[in-house]
């Protein structure tokens, strides 16, 4: 069973909503017989760390970079945008030479912006030009959205 790390945004002003949708990457991963693990959806819980405090933050941010580092893939999740945390995952990767690979849900997820680019702000360019399979997907968000 491939192992395998989500990316997807947690907090921000949607917050129940992005904790909806990790559920839903969770399922997907699981019904491509992969093994995900997503940090943000675990460490997050009442009584583990609390992501609004950066000393906790950081321990959760760095506990998964752990787990990651035995992960077979990336996998990001691009639906709800590309956030700031979603970047250093991604950046982790691409250091590691850990392969990443960009989806999309089904559904009522697919009926928003594709990955929603043109809200997010200029930390979302940060990597541009180092992943080609992020710069072919921002690309065809373009496109798609033009």
């Amino acid at each position: 069973m491939r192992l395998v790390i989500i990316e997807s945004p947690y907090g921000g002003e949607n917050k129940h909503q992005n904790i909806q949708y990790v559920h839903a990457a969770l399922a997907d991963c699981l019904a491509r017989g992969e093994a995900p693990f997503a940090s943000h959806a675990l460490y997050t819980l009442p009584g583990v760390l609390d992501d609004e405090l950066p000393l906790e933050r950081m321990q959760g941010i760095v506990a998964g970079f752990a787990w990651g580092d035995r992960a077979d893939a990336t996998v990001v999740y691009t639906d709800q945008g590309i956030s700031a945390g979603m970047l250093q995952g991604i950046a982790r990767a691409l250091a590691l030479g850990r392969p990443i690979e960009y989806r999309s849900l089904p559904g009522i997820w697919t009926a928003k912006c594709g990955c929603g680019w043109k809200a997010r702000p200029e930390g979302h360019w940060s990597l541009k030009g180092a992943d080609a399979a992020l710069d072919s997907h921002l690309a065809d968000c373009e496109s798609t959205n033009a």
